[in-house]
């Protein structure tokens, strides 16, 4: 049942009025409702809760949520009866979602889920440092770092495997790299033998790499 038969239900069986309106005084145009998953694309895990989930009619802004602890979003995206049959459009996380649907005044889209590319900071809510290269350098601004998180973002997270290297990364590096840390010797071989080359490679090949994000 539509919305308007809902409403026309209602007052049959309530005995309730339906307001008058004149001509130029229409009511209000129901919004068109959106339910879903949001995700980032070829990863199976749904972005984090809280996620800003934005809904724009013809380009314009019509509403906004976030998403819960499950990956669910729901979002009513308004307009106005000349507004039936623009292109609704979506971000997530700022980025711009790879569906698209049409505006139709009190329509639910319900299982429309929501999929972006992999340039926004998910899976990472939190400001992640690069533990071992940290301890390695002393500081997690070094400029080598920089380096270590753009290839981490720009490359390995976008891939399902990179990411599944990278959270492992994070589960066992915190304890390894406080023994670094303690350690000048560890510190210096470990620089001049292993990240320092590694961030030279990097750097020699930023041109190839990098330009997979665009």
């Amino acid at each position: 049942m539509g919305a308007f038969g809902l409403l026309l239900a209602l007052v049959l069986v309530t005995g309730m009025a339906l307001p008058a309106y004149a001509d130029d005084d229409l009511p209000p145009m129901l919004p068109h409702g959106f339910t879903g998953m949001a995700k980032v694309t070829n990863q199976a895990d749904p972005v984090p809760e809280g996620t800003l989930v934005e809904g724009f009619v013809d380009g314009v802004k019509q509403g906004e949520t976030t998403v819960n602890a499950e990956g669910r979003y729901a979002l009513a995206v308004g307009g106005e009866a000349s507004d039936a049959g623009k292109t609704v459009t979506f971000k997530v996380d700022g980025v711009q979602a790879n569906e698209t649907a049409t505006w139709t005044s009190g329509a639910v889209n319900y299982d429309f889920d929501l999929t972006i590319k992999g340039e926004s900071s998910f899976p990472f809510p939190l400001p992640f440092d690069c533990f071992i290269a940290t301890a390695v350098y002393g500081s997690s601004t070094a400029g080598e770092i920089d380096v270590l998180r753009e290839f981490r973002d720009a490359v390995l997270m976008p891939n399902r495997l990179g990411a599944a290297f990278v959270w492992l990364y994070y589960e066992v590096s915190p304890p390894v790299a406080e023994v670094i840390s303690r350690h000048d010797f560890l510190r210096t071989a470990l620089r001049l033998g292993f990240i320092g080359p590694m961030v030279a490679i990097l750097n020699w090949s930023h041109h190839l790499w990098a330009e997979g994000e665009q």
